[in-house]
């Protein structure tokens, strides 16, 4: 078999940006242009309550699809906090009083340095538990096939730091966050109540070649400062969850 033969036919997964990086760019520059300045909204996909095991994913024609796994290259993951305070309904249908966008200084009421603030302290929960009144989150952006946009995902408290043992795992082998696909999964956990909520967990899925990883690493580095730029909003938080994992003692260690 000649080398000709032995070279790839295509990318290793389907993403527009390892076929033609400049015609991405170019679709997003001239796309983009009218915004006069907004933020790019991207799509959220939501943690799921109440100790399901499915993502519900909305399609372009608007319709929800379950999946058990969520699939695709990790461009940047970040501490975010956000304050609500506590209402009558306690819905949080509502932008959140206070929020950062880098887990450090908020904006809003009262603001100033996330580290001293008096709602970012443990037992200040304003239910009575055990946990903080601001809840501090951590939000994933997932490039998956066929799109030149990356999903947010926002994880709460109870799985925040379950992306940590992934993160050591693929820099100990010596692996690139763009040099493979990242699989998102889900399990059920419960308090010591009963209370049950789902878990987000984090294994490795195809691995891509360094010329691939490279070519990500470049434009997760372009889109990182629009990512880090988005609002928080109420989807991102899930108050059951909160809810069902403010009772246990394991959950302050985040």
């Amino acid at each position: 078999m000649t080398e000709k033969a032995l070279q790839k036919v295509g990318p290793t997964i389907d993403l527009p940006v390892l076929v033609d990086k400049e015609e991405v760019m170019e679709i997003m520059q001239e796309n983009f242009e009218g915004m006069d300045g907004q933020g790019i909204e991207f799509e959220r996909i939501k943690v799921p309550s109440s100790g399901s095991l499915f993502w519900e994913i909305t399609d372009e024609k608007g319709e929800v699809a379950t999946t058990k796994e969520l699939k695709g290259i990790l461009l940047d993951y970040h501490n975010v906090n956000a304050y609500w305070p506590l209402t009558e309904d306690d819905e949080k249908n509502v932008p959140p009083q206070c929020s950062s966008k880098d887990g450090k200084r908020g904006d809003g009421e009262p603001g100033g340095s996330c580290d001293a603030c008096e709602f970012n302290q443990w037992q200040t929960d304003p239910k009575g538990g055990k946990g903080k009144a601001c809840k501090n989150m951590r939000r994933i952006a997932l490039l998956q096939e066929g799109k030149i946009l990356p999903v947010v995902i926002s994880l709460p408290p109870t799985s925040k730091n379950n992306i940590d043992p992934y993160i050591v795992s693929l820099t100990s082998s010596m692996t690139r966050l763009t040099g493979v696909e990242t699989v998102m999964y889900l399990e059920k956990d419960k308090n010591d109540k009963g209370d049950e909520y789902s878990v987000v967990k984090f294994k490795p899925g195809t691995k891509l070649d360094k010329s691939e990883a490279r070519a990500l690493k470049q434009y997760a580095n372009q889109i990182k400062p629009h990512i880090r730029k988005v609002d928080i909003e109420a989807v991102d938080y899930n108050a059951t969850d909160e809810a069902a994992a403010a009772s246990d003692p394991d959950n302050q260690a985040y």
